[in-house]
């Protein structure tokens, strides 16, 4: 409720705009004398060119100092201007003349916005806020209060300011300037209290009217208005024709600079959006909005408008605004779009205007009907008998479903678009179009946002409700009320699933009738047609059974006929050899037409037609899919093959490439046409460089391949070919890149090499492929469908259906339909000994809380070489180390690794993730600050202890920073004095590891032995003891003090095998691998920052991790998916003792919510504050938990499941 007797609730996403414009305009001004600083304050932007500042804040004691103005901006560098005074400050101290502003004029135009001044009467209680830069600091900072007190001249308030804050604007929450700020109020009987003062506006502007300035100030603003009231006296009145031409520029969606006069656009160029553009300008809304305002009336406007351009149908909605042509529904569709926007700049002269979201809604309904004249087409004809049994249908009271059937492009959307066009408006239709991507029957949840999205555009204010993919079937029953208490009973709701031959490639197509099921037991009115090319046998919707069925042949010959006519085909015997050609279907009669419209002779259509039926057919039905239209023509090529890497498009499509177009970016491109293709995360792939797969959507390939073979075969023949030469050309060790192989091979009439290449694991990739293979090449067919046969053993069906299970489960991945994946592993409880699905299973069994059962299962699974076998064991790797097991977890990663990291001269990416993984599993944060957190008060008692500590303890084992710094006796960024190198060689790498042995030594002996879990050298045992002598009761303590020592030997045991150290250092600072499984390996580093080590990279040497890591920028982008227990991880630290009183309450807050999950996504604002946090040795330690864990990176590259994306709970 609102308290009080006005509102004060603001639109957030406004208020963020107001208050980033508001911070733009104001200024850090810096006076200077002889290089030294004299003093400090804040200004702000009256013009582009003005800045105010008050005559108190500048230095009396000094003459002529020079003046910065220094404006800071997030996205960008700061930029200072100098300036100078407009008159000399006051030497004087009289208090009246201190109070005065003072405008510095820049040496250029300023970028930020200028504040927009509110000569409105300020009330007591008002809200205020104050941008500041307070102690002359480069940070903007800002306070809110309120009006405490008002008099003729000054205000006082409760915001707080400091020094350096005099001469800030005083603002309100539309981001208006009601004042300055000039420092404290004194406190008299009417001001007993604390408060700031400041000066009203009208006062300020009363003192600049006697300035030269004025003038300026006055054209900018457009103070055109007689003074009220609430204004000061004495403002100047600019002339009537500015102000005419003010209001009539306003009053054009846009002007166009070249017919201006030089004052003119002097007096319109501040206002515009982009004043370079010479073809036209158009005004910003907030400068309209102001000069409507200041206008006052709605007269006064009609009175300034002027001529617009014919037909033009932005101005005509300025236009009908004006002449109060308010009713939507009576209003040009194709001019609401203009409505939207125009009427946010009327409010304050016309209120009663409709709102944005009313326009769109009004727009969003006519586009539905507008959509289905453009399916049914301005001249359909015929079709009366079909339309006439589908209106008898629907006047049928809980008629069972619908079926409208036939092959593409006989007329079934159209014939249904036509039928719903005829019923009254206010019949509330769900068109779900199953060729949208977005869509999918086996996705109850995608169904139902379809359905409520459309609802929302036709029922007045319908509000989707949220949709829970757990319990779908709830959801459905909320729509379902909803639906039905909008929808009155006398409107007989319908329901048409368009394109339904698509949404068959499902497998699970049927879970959309247990939607509908839900949906119609309190909707028993709604009405649904299913449109497809083959009827759905025994369909029955709400223990309703479809009724006859409608099957659609060609149009009726009178009808076809007359169309042809009406289109320009008038010859008798061209209509009757049309008409024999096409059978009439209404795809065939328009390309027939088109051919004539492009210059083809009517005598040769029985010749040309079929050659321009295909092309017409592709360019029509299939490539009209294309979005961008520069891919039109490659998209053909495309549709020869049917899976597509990045690598492979130069070398297969390279003719038909732009030259200024990668491989990436025309991959990027056709992954955005999804209505051609679909992505696939690729796991296997992952780790090789491919990061993705793009597969032709199958009902697209099945329709345009025969006519593509028809259109031009030797093109077709040439992109086989390419294809063939560029599979040749890898080393193809996985069946699905050799089905394709043999694939293009077959397409060629190739079965000799087809043969040569063959194994039995290809054949689930090639199921389908028999009649994809040119009608020419029967041999090849024949060839293909007996070697596909010979797999259908129970052994071989077995294996097919957990390939085909596998596919299934990825797609379901990369649609995050994950709750149907426990439903597809159920459907066979058996597995083969080589079984995909045993990794899915572990990983479902783990993700359903359930560990141990999970890593039971992947030990009792059969040995397996290659992916399938590595696969098994990083995910047993990860769920042992993600239950505390990290011994376990080593072992299987070290069983993978080999002696392949110290025999290497590069490692692989897989081999570089492994050992990363096996370096973060020597690290233990939350042990570090437990250890530190409880010898704090140790040291306190007895100093001694911390020399004794050092004795075992070395900067090298530890990770944090404060820690580090005191184990080497300095509390810097890491450790200092002599340091050894990041390795270029394996000589070198000897060096290394000595000097770090040297190092160790000197505390308690080599680090190489002491990795052996089992083993504590006497050295070590010595001082242990002497430790617990002196600490009592630390048994604990001391146990993890040795868990530390191990640890840290054995992080900088595996950190310098082999090389490496080194190629982890490169991939730090190589940004292009952003994304890419490897990308994720380098942030380990951080986990030997305590031990400073240098690095050459070129020219620089970088002299510790720190340095390197903050000076290369690696960040992790806002969106980064963490644990939980990570985020827990980091409240700690920034809670530990040494940080104590020193970090942002409001970042503990937000770290502070309750994280039900394991997997959590750090968004953008609470990243930036970690970000920001801390000097560069902490952010290296944010840096490396912020990271994904490289053991995450692995396993899930192996499910095919994205690293950024958080696992799901089954």
């Amino acid at each position: 409720m609102i308290i009080g007797n006005t509102s004060r609730l603001v639109d957030t996403t406004e208020f963020v705009k107001i208050m980033q414009h508001a911070a733009s305009a104001v200024a850090l001004i810096g006076m200077e004398k002889d290089g030294q600083k004299q003093g400090f304050c804040t200004g702000w932007l009256i013009t582009p060119e003005l800045v105010v500042v008050p005559d108190s804040a500048i230095p009396k004691n000094f003459k002529e100092p020079s003046y910065f103005c220094h404006f800071f901006s997030p996205e960008g560098p700061p930029i200072a201007f100098q300036a100078e005074p407009t008159r000399p400050p006051s030497i004087h101290n009289d208090p009246d003349e201190l109070k005065k502003p003072l405008l510095l004029k820049l040496a250029g135009r300023a970028p930020g916005h200028v504040l927009r001044l509110e000569f409105q009467t300020v009330k007591e209680n008002d809200q205020v806020l104050i941008f500041q830069y307070p102690q002359g600091l480069d940070k903007q900072q800002l306070s809110i209060g309120r009006v405490l007190n008002t008099g003729e001249r000054n205000f006082q308030y409760s915001a707080d300011t400091t020094s350096g804050s005099g001469g800030a604007p005083v603002i309100n929450v539309t981001g208006a300037v009601i004042g300055m700020h000039i420092g404290s109020a004194p406190q008299n009987e009417s001001q007993p209290y604390n408060a700031n003062e400041g000066i009203l506006l009208r006062q300020l502007i009363t003192d600049l009217q006697n300035t030269p300035e004025w003038e300026a100030i006055a054209m900018f603003h457009k103070l055109v208005d007689t003074v009220s009231s609430s204004q000061p006296e004495g403002i100047a009145v600019a002339k009537k024709t500015d102000e005419r031409f003010l209001i009539g520029a306003a009053l054009q969606w846009r002007v166009d600079p070249g017919v201006l006069s030089s004052e003119q656009r002097d007096m319109l160029e501040p206002l515009v959006i982009d004043p370079d553009d010479e073809g036209e300008w158009i005004m910003e809304p907030e400068e309209r909005r102001q000069i409507f305002r200041t206008a006052g009336n709605l007269q006064k406007l009609q009175e300034s408008k002027s001529t617009g351009v014919d037909g033009d149908p932005m101005q005509v909605a300025i236009d009908q605004i004006l002449d109060g042509e308010i009713d939507l529904n009576k209003l040009d569709e194709k001019v609401l779009p203009y409505w939207k926007q125009a009427v946010q700049w009327f409010p304050d002269v016309i209120p009663d205007l409709p709102t944005p979201e009313e326009i769109q809604q009004n727009l969003d309904k006519r586009r539905i009907r507008s959509s289905l004249s453009v399916i049914a087409g301005p001249d359909f004809r015929g079709r009366e008998d079909d339309l006439k049994k589908l209106r008898e249908w629907f006047q049928t009271a809980e008629a069972g479903p619908k079926m409208v059937s036939g092959i593409g492009g006989v007329g079934k959307s159209a014939l249904i678009a036509k039928f719903v066009l005829d019923l009254p408006e206010n019949n509330v239709i769900f068109w779900l179009d199953f060729d949208r991507p977005d869509l999918a029957p086996d996705d109850a949840v995608s169904v139902l946002r379809a359905i409520s999205e459309q609802a929302s555009l036709q029922i007045p204010g319908f509000r989707p409700p949220a949709f829970m993919r757990d319990n779908w079937q709830d959801s459905a029953a909320v729509l379902r009320q909803m639906i039905a208490a909008a929808v009155p009973e006398t409107h007989i709701p319908l329901m048409i699933l368009d394109g339904f031959e698509v949404a068959q490639h499902a497998r699970r197509y049927q879970e959309i009738w247990a939607v509908l099921n839900i949906l119609m037991q309190e909707l028993p009115s709604l009405h649904v047609i299913v449109s497809g090319r083959a009827p759905v046998s025994g369909l029955e919707l709400n223990g309703r059974a479809e009724g006859e069925h409608i099957h659609l042949s060609g149009m009726d010959q009178e009808s076809a006929k007359e169309w042809l006519k009406s289109n320009g085909i008038t010859d008798e015997a061209v209509i009757q050899q049309i008409l024999a050609v096409s059978g009439a279907v209404p795809l065939i009669l328009k390309l027939a037409v088109e051919l004539v419209r492009k210059g083809g002779g009517l005598s040769d259509i029985p010749v040309e037609l079929p050659q321009s039926m295909i092309e017409g057919y592709l360019y029509k039905r299939i490539l009209n899919r294309i979005v961008n239209p520069q891919l039109k023509e490659i998209a053909e090529d495309v549709l020869v093959l049917r899976t597509l890497q990045p690598t492979m498009l130069h070398s297969v499509l390279h003719d038909r490439m732009r030259s200024d177009v990668s491989e990436d970016t025309l991959f990027e491109q056709l992954k955005r046409e999804m209505g051609l293709v679909y992505a696939e995360t690729e796991g296997v792939s992952a780790l090789t460089g491919e990061r993705q797969l793009l597969h032709v959507r199958p009902e697209v390939r099945g329709t345009t391949l025969f006519l593509l073979e028809k259109k031009d075969p030797d093109r077709v023949h040439v992109i086989h070919q390419r294809a063939i030469e560029w599979y040749q050309q890898r080393t193809l060790t996985y069946p699905r890149e050799i089905a394709e192989l043999i694939y293009h091979y077959l397409c060629i009439g190739n079965v000799t090499d087809a043969q040569r290449r063959w194994q039995d694991a290809c054949a689930h990739y090639l199921n389908e492929a028999v009649a994809e293979i040119p009608e020419r090449f029967g041999e090849a067919r024949e060839w293909l469908g007996n070697m596909l046969e010979k797999q259908r053993t129970p052994d071989k069906q077995l294996t097919e259906w957990e390939r085909e299970a596998v596919e299934r489960i990825r797609g379901a991945i990369s649609r995050k339909l994950y709750r149907i994946i426990p439903g597809t592993l159920k459907e066979e409880a058996k597995r083969s000994l080589q079984s995909p699905l045993t990794i899915y299973d572990a990983w479902v069994m783990w993700r359903s809380g359930n560990p141990a059962e999970a890593l039971r299962m992947l030990d009792e699974a059969p040995f397996v070489a290659g992916p399938v076998g590595k696969g098994r064991k990083f995910l047993a790797a990860a769920i042992a180390a993600h239950t505390g097991d990290t011994g376990r977890a080593d072992d299987i990663l070290l069983a993978l690794e080999g002696n392949s990291v110290k025999t290497a001269q590069m490692l692989s990416v897989e081999q570089m993730l492994i050992h990363a993984a096996r370096i973060r599993l020597s690290v233990d944060i939350a042990n570090e600050i437990s250890i530190y957190n409880q010898l704090q008060p140790i040291f306190a008692k007895d100093p001694d202890i911390k020399h004794k500590l050092r004795q075992i303890l070395s900067s090298q084992d530890v990770m944090i920073p404060h820690f580090s710094g005191f184990l080497s006796g300095e509390f810097g960024s890491e450790t200092q004095g002599e340091q050894p190198f990041v390795p270029e060689n394996r000589r070198d790498s000897q060096q290394v590891c000595k000097w770090l042995n040297d190092r160790r030594g000197e505390l308690i002996g080599r680090f190489d032995p002491l990795v052996k879990d089992t083993y504590i050298p006497p050295a070590l045992r010595e001082q242990l003891q002497e430790l617990l002598n002196d600490i009592p009761d630390s048994i604990s303590l001391v146990e993890q003090i040795v868990q530390m020592v191990k640890s840290g030997c054995k992080k900088w045991h595996l950190a310098m095998q082999g090389l490496y150290l080194k190629q982890a250092f490169e991939l730090a600072g190589n940004q292009e691998l952003s994304g890419r499984a490897i990308y994720h390996t380098d942030t380990t580093i951080a986990a030997l920052r305590g031990q400073k080590i240098s690095y050459h990279k070129g020219e620089r040497i970088y002299y510790s991790i720190d340095e390197y890591l903050d000076r290369e920028k690696r960040r992790i982008p806002p969106g980064t998916l963490v644990s939980g227990k990570t985020l827990d991880l980091i409240k700690d630290l920034l809670q530990s003792k040494w940080l104590s009183g020193k970090v942002n309450s409001s970042i503990l807050s937000m770290l502070d919510l309750s994280f039900d999950d394991d997997e959590v996504v750090v968004e953008s604002r609470l990243y930036k504050m970690l970000a920001g946090l801390v000097d560069k040795s902490l952010r290296s330690v944010l840096l490396y938990l912020l990271s994904p864990d490289p053991l995450d990176v692995l396993y899930k590259s192996y499910l095919e499941f994205p690293v950024d994306v958080k696992s799901p709970e089954f």
